[in-house]
């Protein structure tokens, strides 16, 4: 359907219960040149207390064109709680390249506080493909001390 579905998926957002708002939030996603509207009410929806609705909200904003609301949405949803968030964070910041500029501090916190090793992984491609001086200034003394993984033991080799 497309851009008529608009209105609906963002009252379903707004007010819908439970799973719609979610099914809500990954369609709009979907939908290309949807504008600050949806955009404003996916940052919202990524702020929720539910961390279903925040995964598909923050993953439907990496797929969203960058601008300087989703970037700070996305680098924000960086410290979530729950790992998905942060991975469809750290993801979308990779997708935009050096639009994510901005993001360059939150994605060097990742790298050395965030426990998932998938997060720290996208954040490394993140920072690469931001590549100026100040996302290198993060990445390359991560990369040099990262063949010595601390989250890597006997107990978890992998």
């Amino acid at each position: 359907v497309g851009g008529p579905a608009v209105p609906e998926l963002l009252r379903l957002l707004r007010s819908g219960s439970g799973r719609s708002r979610k099914f809500a939030a990954f369609a709009l996603g979907e939908i290309a040149g949807t504008g600050p509207e949806v955009r404003d009410a996916l940052i919202a929806a990524a702020g929720d207390a539910d961390p279903h609705l925040r995964i598909a909200a923050v993953e439907a904003l990496g797929l969203k064109p960058a601008d300087d609301a989703v970037v700070a949405a996305l680098a924000r949803a960086l410290d979530d709680a729950d790992a998905e968030v942060r991975f469809d964070a750290v993801l979308g910041l990779a997708r935009m390249g050096t639009a994510a500029t901005a993001a360059v501090l939150a994605l060097g916190r990742v790298l050395t506080d965030d426990p998932n090793r998938y997060v720290r992984g996208y954040a490394v491609e993140a920072l690469s493909r931001i590549g100026d001086d100040a996302a290198y200034r993060v990445l390359l003394p991560y990369l040099r001390l990262s063949r010595w993984c601390p989250m890597t033991t006997s107990a978890s080799i992998f």
